[in-house]
């Protein structure tokens, strides 16, 4: 059977459900499960053995084995959203709540365990039933993601590919668009930006090597590791210090440069820069300070924080010929606000 069914939006909201979580008894019923509209059903996290995995699983899971569970956190959705874990018995299924519960992720309304043999597994027959049981092999291009990358990139992808193809920035020549990642994080962003197939090739920039390491894991098991180029680098003030023995990151031009949640006032017009002229885009999100001027408990330096009205003066009306494409904030649940800026660089 193919893999038809997706998980769409924030599927399973603890925010929107009561919680369960291992200490309430979790449902083990399939059916309880997907008679939940599917936006609000749980993110299945099969933690078996890949090959018990490739054997047999539910349709739209990901494979994240208990044995290495903890070193792949980073592949989840944020701690929000709901998950279901799937399990060889009702131990390893309790032992991946309880791991997961002590990361945060305390919305676990369900454990689906096989359990007994193929023939008379109550899990795998009701998957046959509600026709969600499927087999074979996955290559890592075909593996899902289930976190959820950066919402406004996420929204604003398709009109800046659409215009980058417009103005023609991908020539004969080159065949790829290139884009920036500067403080990447596990590159979650990254990954998912050359998963789409749509020919980007990103270079992911983190001053921790530990992130870089997960962002190479994260590429390798999603096939893009020949698209994801990492260097580590502290931007301090204006300056990069860079363990690149090539050009460091921010002496080249790119279709695209993120900059999420990575904010160093200093650096503003050289992340400008990086844009390719003639088109190219600069896609910043970071903590703006609130209007009745509270402080922030995270970020608590005020000079991490962007000023009202900063990245348009910067960009749009600064001199560096770059076109106000969208700026918006956003509150996020703690009352803290974030900025979100789409600029072309004309």
């Amino acid at each position: 059977m193919a893999e038809e069914e997706d998980q769409v939006g924030v599927a399973g909201s603890c925010s929107q459900r009561t919680q369960i979580g291992i200490a309430t008894s979790p449902s083990h019923s399939l059916h309880d499960w997907h008679a939940l509209p599917l936006a609000d059903r749980p993110r299945l996290v099969d933690v078996r053995s890949e090959e018990a995995f490739q054997a047999r699983r539910l349709v739209s899971s990901i494979n994240l084995p208990i044995d290495d569970l903890v070193n792949l956190l980073f592949e989840l959705p944020e701690p929000s959203v709901g998950l279901a874990i799937v399990a060889t018995n009702l131990e390893e299924g309790e032992n991946a709540v309880k791991l997961l519960d002590s990361r945060y992720w305390h919305c676990i309304p369900f454990i689906f365990v096989e359990d007994e043999s193929e023939e008379n597994s109550v899990l795998w027959r009701s998957a046959a039933t509600l026709r969600l049981l499927t087999s074979g092999q996955i290559s890592p291009q075909d593996r899902r993601i289930i976190y959820t990358p950066n919402p406004f990139l996420v929204s604003h992808i398709d009109f800046v590919e659409e215009s980058l193809a417009e103005t023609h920035l991908v020539s004969s020549s080159q065949s790829f668009y290139t884009c920036c990642d500067v403080g990447c994080g596990a590159g979650r962003d990254s990954v998912w930006l050359a998963k789409r197939g749509r020919g980007w090739l990103v270079r992911c920039v983190d001053r921790l090597p530990r992130c870089l390491d997960r962002v190479q894991r994260l590429a390798c098991r999603h096939g893009v590791s020949n698209l994801i180029e990492c260097e580590t680098s502290l931007v301090r003030g204006a300056r990069v210090h860079s363990s690149s023995t090539s050009p460091s990151f921010e002496t080249r031009k790119y279709d695209l440069v993120l900059a999420i949640r990575f904010f160093e006032r200093e650096f503003l017009t050289s992340l400008g820069e990086m844009v390719r002229p003639g088109g190219g885009f600069l896609l910043f999100v970071s903590f703006v300070a609130r209007e009745d001027g509270v402080a922030y408990e995270h970020p608590k330096d005020p000079k991490k924080v962007l000023l009202a009205g900063e990245l348009v003066q910067v960009f749009g009306t600064g001199g560096m010929g770059f076109e106000t494409v969208e700026n918006c904030s956003q509150i996020l649940p703690d009352g803290r606000v974030m900025s979100a800026y789409l600029a072309r660089r004309l």
